[in-house]
């Protein structure tokens, strides 16, 4: 098990989402504040959500009210990305 702190997990372009599973605040790294962010349940209905922009490149969002389950993250910028996530 590797364990990363905030510099390491942005070091790439790739999207980041931490951590997961998670209980309460999820967090994404690598993320503009005018991307297009999406939560969807299993049966692909969208939750609405509301995030917090922390700085340039990283978004929490409160998922504190949803029942535990998996959802998806979808992001849409110049390259659109999937993310699993587990709220439990």
């Amino acid at each position: 098990i590797n364990i990363l702190n905030d510099d390491e997990i942005s070091s790439n372009n790739e999207l980041n989402v931490f951590p997961n599973p998670t209980k309460n605040i999820l967090n994404l790294i690598n993320i503009d504040e005018n991307d297009s962010l999406k939560l969807f349940d299993l049966y692909g209905r969208e939750i609405i959500i509301e995030r917090t922009i922390i700085d340039d490149s990283k978004v929490s969002i409160d998922l504190s009210n949803l029942p535990n389950g998996i959802y998806f993250i979808v992001v849409n910028n110049d390259i659109n990305t999937c993310k699993k996530v587990i709220k439990n």
